[in-house]
């Protein structure tokens, strides 16, 4: 099974980094995968280096969100109509 963590952020590099040191302290059973997701909402701070940095202890990957509308959705699987 591959389980997803989602981090959502803006400009909190500081508290994505504590963050993302806790997550590789996790007990992750044997039969589970996992990778963290963090859509930065165009963070004008270190975010995307603090990413890059966990990259080498953490499944980690990164998505960079542009800022051009003012609502956003995020289908799920189960949206499906």
């Amino acid at each position: 099974m591959l389980v997803t963590i989602g981090i959502c952020t803006f400009n909190r590099c500081e508290l994505l980094a504590q963050t993302l040191d806790q997550l590789t302290r996790i007990d992750v059973p044997a039969d589970v995968d996992f990778e963290v997701l963090v859509v930065d909402n165009a963070s004008t701070d270190a975010t995307a280096e603090t990413v890059a940095s966990a990259s080498d202890r953490l499944p980690v990957r990164y998505a960079l969100e542009s800022r051009r509308g003012q609502w956003r959705q995020f289908p799920g699987r189960d949206d499906q109509s």
